[in-house]
């Protein structure tokens, strides 16, 4: 018997929502780590690391690291707009394609399984984004101000959104048979292919348990953002034990250069910084990879069921994604480029400054001795 044609959706499934998903979580993976770029170059990772285990007292400005805090605040405070368009671009993607799917599965024509399966993808690709987001945030914002309170903000925010995202799969792993109704007076036999490492049918028993309990723990007792952080953690560890190698030799080589430069009294050169943030870049990166292979895949296995090819053309809602997408990761990188350039700025500015008060000093000097004689 012939698999049942499936219905186009490009609301959904379509090249320039793909498009627009994939651009804005790689950028979040990508961008995250430049601010920790950015502290390197103005304060010492021994000086980071001391700072980020040791309780400060705010209120008291005759703490020993008072001045360290606020050097980091000030540094912090030009990145904060940069993590709120991430964020903002993310969820507000995140959502419509939920959205999207819901009031799909409620007209006529109603939701599919294969639909539902890539809305899912997206979805998690999102979700798993904004976790790793979040972890930045809270990692950055360590010794801030107020620090609990923006963070509880931020955790609620990201708790909801993974509750919705949960509370969606749950509903839609419990029956699938709801998501069928396109076979409905045909005769065929309903037939969706998910890639999970292999392709899996997605009536497949443990598959469908797999999922139920992946994603109860997003709704139960709040634990999505502990999940995810774990998930995406333990993924990550094992994705980079091809790297584990390189990532010590980056490490011993940083560790001889910076105590050569410390003997010949000279800065450490900004490629060594690079060295050492490539492996924490490189692992969310093949996890965000992961879920776009399976994605693409999942479309390709099941590419000669769909009635015609509507999801790859381009429609006016599918460009207006990608612009609005090409937009928001435009913004952050103008954002970027103007805070190194004020860096720079005010790096030319002090060595100036600098450069100065040393020949006002030597004239003074020079002025003494002429004195004397």
């Amino acid at each position: 018997m012939d698999i049942c044609s499936i219905p186009s959706n490009a609301d959904i499934a379509g090249l320039g929502v793909r498009i627009a998903t994939y651009m804005q979580a790689c950028a979040a993976i990508a961008i995250i780590p430049i601010p920790v770029l950015h502290y390197h170059t103005h304060i010492p990772w021994k000086k980071l690391l001391i700072l980020a285990f040791r309780p400060l007292d705010f209120s008291s400005e005759g703490h020993p690291d008072h001045s360290l805090v606020e050097q980091v605040i000030a540094l912090l405070r030009r990145w904060e707009s940069t993590f709120a368009g991430l964020r903002s671009g993310l969820f507000i993607t995140s959502v419509s394609v939920l959205l999207a799917a819901v009031i799909q599965a409620h007209t006529k024509e109603g939701l599919t399984v294969y639909h539902g399966l890539i809305t899912m993808n997206l979805a998690l690709l999102n979700v798993l984004s904004l976790s790793y987001i979040a972890c930045a945030e809270i990692v950055l914002g360590l010794h801030r101000p107020h620090f609990w309170r923006k963070t509880i903000l931020l955790l609620l925010s990201h708790l909801a959104h993974t509750v919705l995202v949960g509370s969606f799969w749950l509903w839609f792993w419990s029956r699938q048979s709801r998501f069928e109704d396109y076979s409905v007076g045909s005769e065929c036999v309903t037939k969706t292919l998910y890639w999970f490492f292999i392709p899996v049918d997605s009536h497949n028993t443990h598959l469908r348990k797999f999922f139920l309990a992946y994603n109860g723990f997003f709704v139960y007792l709040g634990l999505g953002l502990l999940i995810n952080v774990l998930i995406l953690e333990l993924l990550i560890f094992t994705l980079m034990a091809p790297l584990s190698l390189p990532s010590l030799f980056a490490f011993i080589l940083y560790w001889y250069v910076e105590r050569s430069m410390r003997r010949a009294r000279a800065r450490v050169l900004p490629l060594h910084q690079c060295i050492i943030v490539v492996p924490f870049v490189i692992g969310p990166l093949l996890f965000v990879f992961f879920f776009i292979y399976s994605t693409e895949q999942t479309i390709r296995l099941n590419r000669a069921a769909l009635k015609d090819a509507g999801e790859e053309s381009w429609s006016y809602g599918q460009t207006l994604a990608v612009v609005t997408a090409s937009v928001s990761v435009g913004m952050l990188l103008v954002k970027i480029m103007k805070i190194r350039k004020s860096d720079r700025k005010e790096r030319r500015n002090k060595a100036s400054t600098d450069t100065e008060a040393s020949a006002g000093c030597c004239f003074t000097a020079q002025q003494f001795r002429q004195l004397e004689n």
